[in-house]
């Protein structure tokens, strides 16, 4: 049998939900009803969830999301106001940093599983090697932004990867270590890191099965460049700043009497990107692992920084090559996009600018061969 006061209860509710109008029909009036009901069924659900209610407080919620009232009496915000619930947000993932000390790629399990549900995907650089000269070691910079929104397809990408076997074409290749690692995080906050002493000639063994590195990685850039506007957790970029498009080697066919698009003094140039382009002499050797590589911000200020120190408006040196040699170009953008060539094509390692020349030093040739992939040896 119905009790009496539930009529009362049904009656108060189809007034508030769709009071009775000219021209509303009983089933417009019903249709009102139930979409109220779930809206305050949605707010009611969401207190009794933050509560940790247990099993009996579905009780509770039922005779709320029917009466609209809690227990003093009072109506609930759904009902009264005209915007409804306001829809819960879910947290922003927020990447773990790159650890410090960085982790030793050399200590990683030997086999890995990467998560499906992954939530975010970072690549850090690894402790530094040296390749067996004392004081050989220097530290790898990598673009460590992370990946969030493309953490899971980048996962599969890499799952779909073939198996990879370095032994054909690295046999008789000697290249200095690159140690990186790549850190994925699970839907419940549990991270799997994988990683390398190499990215060119490197393996890393994930799901049973080996994948060159050099494949992770371009993939792991292609999921940066991809990622929407944010700083990797839920900021989003500030639409003032133009965002900085990285130059290519196609912009490097220009020699150094050829016009550029930044037209100032080489030293007053303020790089946001670059890209490092390498020709290999064709009666010679490999130099490098890669034909080319975009120094990260890191790298940039260093060759920036002893580009200004040791730029000269005269050559150090006056070598030519005998036959075509080995060409390396480093095409530096600013803000603006406009770029600038400096080309070394003389085997005298000094590149030439439109108004000078400049010899790396030690530190800037370490990082041009880093962002060229090593040295191959």
């Amino acid at each position: 049998m119905t009790r009496p006061e539930n009529h009362d209860d049904l009656r108060d509710l189809l007034s508030a939900a769709a009071p009775d109008q000219p021209g509303t029909t009983p089933s417009v009036r019903a249709d009102a009803v139930r979409d109220r009901g779930r809206a305050v069924t949605r707010t009611v659900r969401l207190g009794v969830a933050a509560a940790v209610l247990a099993v009996a407080g579905v009780g509770v919620g039922v005779p709320l999301a029917l009466s609209g009232a809690d227990d003093d009496g009072s109506t609930d915000a759904a009902e009264t106001d005209p915007a409804g619930p306001t829809p819960s947000m879910a947290p922003a993932v927020t990447p773990e940093a790159c650890p410090d000390p960085p982790v030793d790629a050399a200590t990683l399990p030997a086999d890995a599983t990467l998560p499906a549900d992954a939530t975010w995907a970072r690549v850090c650089a690894g402790v530094p090697v040296d390749d067996g000269d004392p004081g050989s070691a220097v530290a790898v910079a990598f673009d460590s932004t992370p990946v969030v929104a493309g953490a899971p397809a980048l996962v599969e990408q890499i799952r779909g990867l073939p198996a990879y076997d370095p032994t054909a074409e690295c046999a008789t290749v000697r290249l200095a270590p690159t140690p990186w690692t790549l850190t994925v995080a699970d839907g419940g906050g549990a991270t799997t890191t994988i990683g390398s002493s190499l990215v060119f000639c490197g393996v890393v063994t994930v799901d049973g099965v080996g994948r060159s590195a050099e494949r992770v990685l371009d993939l792991v850039d292609d999921a940066i460049a991809a990622e929407p506007p944010g700083d990797g957790a839920g900021v989003p970029v500030d639409p003032e700043v133009t965002p900085v498009v990285e130059p290519a080697c196609t912009d490097a066919s220009g020699g150094p009497g050829d016009p550029d698009t930044y037209t100032g003094a080489t030293t007053d140039v303020d790089a946001a990107a670059a890209v490092v382009c390498f020709t290999v002499d064709p009666m010679g050797r490999r130099q490098y692992g890669e034909d080319q590589g975009n120094p990260t911000p890191e790298q940039l200020e260093v060759l920036m920084a002893d580009l200004r120190e040791r730029f000269t408006a005269e050559p150090r040196h006056t070598q030519i090559c005998a036959d075509a040699g080995p060409t390396r170009v480093v095409v530096l953008a600013d803000r603006e996009g406009r770029l600038l060539r400096l080309v070394d094509d003389r085997c005298s390692g000094e590149f030439d600018a439109p108004d000078g020349h400049w010899q790396p030093g030690p530190d800037a040739e370490r990082v041009l061969a880093d962002v060229l992939g090593g040295r191959a040896r």
